[in-house]
């Protein structure tokens, strides 16, 4: 996702380029272990202290083992869906394979009975 930073925050010089990454409040929902709360230079115990005054960050680098095992996890499905479609495949294959020599030898033994001499 694309996002910029609200500039309108003085006490705190966030990029002004876009950035490239999750939103954090997002990410809390779901997986809240790497989202964290950064304080914007304001002590936690002033009293006009608020909300605001903080913002949202994501640690990615905690992320990395779960991505990492996520895509393991998508790899083996994928190997195992491969082997099942294989499988089905050569079974059609085999299927269409005996139909095909059952078929083979039906037309044989049609031509060789119009071939051989009809008894009247």
């Amino acid at each position: 996702m694309r996002y910029e930073y609200k500039q309108d925050e003085a006490s705190f010089s966030f990029p002004r380029s876009t950035q490239i990454g999750w939103i954090a409040q997002e990410v809390k929902n779901v997986l809240p272990e790497i989202v964290f709360e950064q304080s914007l230079n304001k002590s936690s115990t002033d009293p006009t202290s608020r909300e605001e005054d903080s913002y949202y960050a994501i640690a990615y680098s905690h992320a990395c083992p779960l991505l990492a095992e996520g895509i393991k996890e998508l790899h083996q499905k994928m190997n195992q869906e491969i082997s099942t479609i294989k499988q089905q495949y050569e079974d059609k294959i085999t299927s269409m394979q005996e139909e095909m020599k059952a078929l083979k030898e039906l037309v044989l033994k049609l031509v060789q009975s119009q071939s051989s001499p009809q008894k009247v």
